[in-house]
């Protein structure tokens, strides 16, 4: 409860930056062999 007390909820839509990093790492491994 003391945590949330000063905390900001942020609203992230869109495509997420995890998942597009990812993809761009699948894509070099696969056209490295």
């Amino acid at each position: 409860d003391r945590l949330t007390h000063k905390s900001h909820v942020l609203n992230m839509n869109g495509p997420s930056f995890r998942m597009r990093e990812t993809e761009e790492w699948l894509k070099s491994e696969l056209t490295d062999e």
